[in-house]
């Protein structure tokens, strides 16, 4: 047994007092702090701005709704699609978080609030005005007389007689029935009659997961209780659903890959070390790690995603490095201490080049991208501390030699071919990158959306069933004032005319076709008939249909207070359903308001963009989200490559400060950034387009190539040394190689793309620091301290 020796200096005992008081902190943090976990798709989605300064960044996400949820039940015959459909809805209608669900059936509607039903002349249509004059009067009077002989009707008689001009159905006409959509036993249908349709309008806000993946799971908990047909099934689509099912992927992946990554390390180290003991040591430091990662993320960000915490897990495969180096290089009755500062300038140098890379990604101007920064880097150095100021403590009262690891040294790299070699892989790799510029990055955002292909496929076929808005463009209309955002509006609807006679737009939605602004409800009062008139009229009709003429003078009282009722506008809205609605349509930025321009039905892309560019009005700007999203994809990956710039010159000043040559510094960085060069040539050669999570992986691969590089240069002048060395170099790559694996294996694009970079970045970097060394008998600088 080593002997008991104590510290040499005062400051191992000062270093391990402040680790664990770090250690303690960072876990009562995650015990007792406000911290929450998160799983927001658009943490890892580049955050698109609107060109003016004072848009709101939220415009933008809000042209995906994600109030609504989309449903298909599919499955027996139609007739039992339709009875399910019809029980599902008037179940889900109770439900506080759903304001209204659309299948089809009557009533469609949305109620009668009374405030509408007295407004009803200054938000309907503007052709209204003309029914209430001879000839429009007379045939209300006489579709009344038919709807009373009708038994059963869905208006009562006295609701009828208030509204004779049909004012109140042309509204709700306006409002509900955008979409003629196809029917079957009273239900709608797809156009193949194979499956019945639902809408469902909800209160869910974009941010809020936990309420969204609750009620996802309540809406298919009452398919499952209210319909027992066994035989049909339900589809559920919309962004809520999109944000329940990757909260259900990314908590499956986090349990598969600490569960996984860990038997898997712990296996290898088991095989290696042949000791139960140093596999529990080694973890010591990468539960301190992990820890740390965790709260200093939540104490930064508020939250910690659950993309972040997985990534953060695969420390194990990274801090692992540490313990070790240390547990490989304790010889029997050496102090711990000792061979803990004979390690730690090449330690320290090794962690700070990894902590930089990690630090690149802390910079990300994309949310999610910036916690597993944050949470890789902390955690590292976390788990460099705790190796050099706790770990020699439980390594001191251990057997040395019971803990040393089976060893494998390499053989000493042919002294020409070596080099020879490697450049001839670096330059395959580079030509195969120019030679692919073209198609070398990935475009499209919506690849690293971990909702499955299928389920974002049936979103689109719903989408297009009901005549849902068109996810590509959103049209923003500005205004100084919300009253001019909603006149432009109102005016912009009444200019794409055209478009719609043409085909290539289906139909609008908009605020001001909700709410129309104050200048055309009082439009709308001026021309309203005169009490006078307007009775004189009435009552010769109404003694023409054998109505008595008293029946009607609510409907007389009706029009002649519209004439005097303040127009109605956004703050003065007591019907909740109405004023969420523009809620999402009427956004106030920080110098104007915007009107949300939603388009259904686009056919012809082309003629939309040309029109927007030739005759559109200024205030009205048509964005694409999807070249947007190319465009901002663009704007990252042109920052991150600066960063990874930043960040190898970084890399580089450290070394020739920590070996003090700059020759030594060359011969250290070259190998991980070669290493980084193969991979990227490697994942082009499997046809893979890059990402901006492929791009820093590629720095990730020389902070972790760099630790390599450090130990295979730090030769002694002993083969005992050197094996030590290297055979703890070998279990670094293995468990390296092993965890960012697991990660390639992930059904998350972004933890994939990580995985899929880093194992080949990681092989090459290894490989072309073994083939580049200089033989054992050549001492380099590390080795003359």
């Amino acid at each position: 047994m080593a002997s008991g020796a104590n510290p040499t200096h005062r400051g191992e005992h000062l270093g391990a007092l402040i680790t664990l008081t770090l250690i303690l902190l960072a876990t009562g943090w995650l015990w007792l702090g406000p911290g929450k976990f998160s799983t927001e798709l658009s943490a890892f989605m580049p955050s698109v701005n609107g060109e003016e300064e004072d848009t709101p960044a939220a415009l933008l996400e809000m042209a995906m709704d994600p109030s609504l949820i989309l449903a298909a039940i599919s499955g027996g015959d139609s007739a039992q699609r339709a009875d399910a459909s019809r029980t599902l809805t008037e179940q889900l209608v109770e439900h506080p978080l759903i304001r209204q669900g659309h299948n089809g059936s009557a009533p469609e509607a949305p109620g009668t609030p009374e405030q509408l039903f007295e407004y009803r002349y200054l938000l309907a249509p503007d052709t209204h005005s003309a029914k209430l004059h001879h000839a429009q009067l007379q045939q209300g009077l006489t579709d009344i007389r038919r709807q009373l002989a009708t038994p059963g009707g869905a208006l009562s008689p006295e609701m009828l007689l208030r509204d004779p001009t049909g004012a109140w159905a042309d509204l709700l006409n306006r409002w509900i029935s955008r979409h003629d959509l196809q029917r079957e036993h009273g239900v709608w249908t797809t156009e193949d009659g194979e499956r019945a349709l639902l809408l469902l309008e909800t209160d869910l806000e974009a941010n809020d997961t936990e309420a969204q993946d609750r009620l996802v799971t309540t809406i298919r908990d009452t398919f499952n209780q209210e319909v027992s047909n066994q035989e049909l099934g339900l589809l559920l689509t919309g962004q809520a659903v999109f944000a329940s099912e990757s909260s259900r992927l990314i908590r499956a992946e986090i349990k598969r890959l600490s569960i996984g990554a860990s038997l898997l390390v712990a296996l290898i180290l088991l095989m290696a070390f042949r000791s139960l003991t140093a596999v529990l040591l080694a973890g010591i430091p990468l539960l301190a790690g992990v820890l740390a990662g965790a709260a200093l993320v939540t104490a930064i960000f508020g939250s910690l995603h659950g993309i972040a915490l997985a990534f953060g897990i695969i420390l194990i495969g990274v801090a692992l490095d540490y313990p070790l180096h240390l547990i490989a290089h304790q010889r029997s009755g050496t102090n711990s201490w000792d061979t803990a500062r004979r390690l730690s300038t090449t330690l320290r140098l090794g962690a700070a080049s990894t902590a930089i890379a990690f630090g690149a990604m802390a910079l990300a101007d994309i949310p999610g991208l910036a916690q597993m920064g944050v949470f890789a880097a902390g955690g590292l150095l976390m788990a460099l501390l705790t190796t050099h100021y706790l770990l020699p403590w439980f390594l001191q009262r251990q057997d040395a030699n019971r803990l040393q690891p089976t060893r494998a040294p390499l053989p000493d790299a042919p002294p020409v071919l070596g080099p020879v070699l490697a450049a001839t892989l670096i330059f395959g790799s580079g030509l195969v990158i120019a030679l692919n510029t073209t198609t070398l990055w990935q475009e499209d955002v919506t690849e690293l959306n971990p909702v499955p292909e299928k389920l974002r496929e049936a979103d689109a076929r719903l989408r297009a069933d009901l005549g849902g808005h068109d996810l590509r463009y959103l049209v923003l209309v500005r205004g100084e004032t919300v009253q001019e955002a909603l006149e432009h509006s109102h005016s912009l609807a009444d200019q794409m005319a055209a478009l719609h006679r043409e085909g290539v737009v289906q139909s609008t939605d908009h605020p001001a076709l909700w709410l129309p602004p104050k200048s055309l409800q009082r439009e709308r009062q001026e021309q309203l008939p005169d009490r006078e008139s307007l009775s004189a009229r009435v009552i010769a009709e109404a003694e023409k249909q054998g109505f008595r003429a008293e029946s009607l003078e609510p409907f007389l009282e009706d029009v002649s207070r519209s004439a005097t009722l303040p127009p109605l506008g956004p703050g003065n809205i007591d019907t909740d359903w109405l004023e969420s609605r523009l809620n999402r349509l009427l956004v106030e930025g920080q110098n104007a308001w915007f009107a949300i321009f939603r388009l259904n039905g686009v056919s012809d892309h082309a003629r939309l963009t040309s029109w927007f560019d030739t005759e559109a009005p200024s205030h009205a700007n048509l964005i694409d989200t999807t070249a947007r999203s190319a465009a901002q994809l663009a704007e990252f990956r042109s920052q991150t490559l600066w960063r990874f710039s930043l960040g190898t010159v970084l890399m580089f000043l450290l070394l020739c400060l920590g070996l003090r040559s700059v020759g030594g510094a060359i011969r250290v960085i070259t190998p991980p950034l070669a290493g980084s060069i193969l991979a990227a040539g490697f994942l082009i050669t499997l046809g893979q387009t890059l990402t901006l999570f492929h791009l820093v992986s590629l720095l990730l691969v020389v902070g972790i190539g760099l630790d390599y590089a450090l130990f295979f240069h730090r030769h002694r002048h002993d083969d005992c040394e050197a094996a030590r060395t290297q055979g703890a170099l070998l279990l670094c790559f293995m468990s390296t190689v092993s965890v960012f694996g697991a990660l390639a294996l992930s059904e998350i694009p972004v933890l994939a793309h990580i995985g899929m970079t880093v194992v080949p970045g990681t092989v090459a970097a290894l490989m072309l620091a073994w083939l580049t060394a200089r033989p054992r008998n050549v001492y380099d600088l590390a080795s003359r301290r």
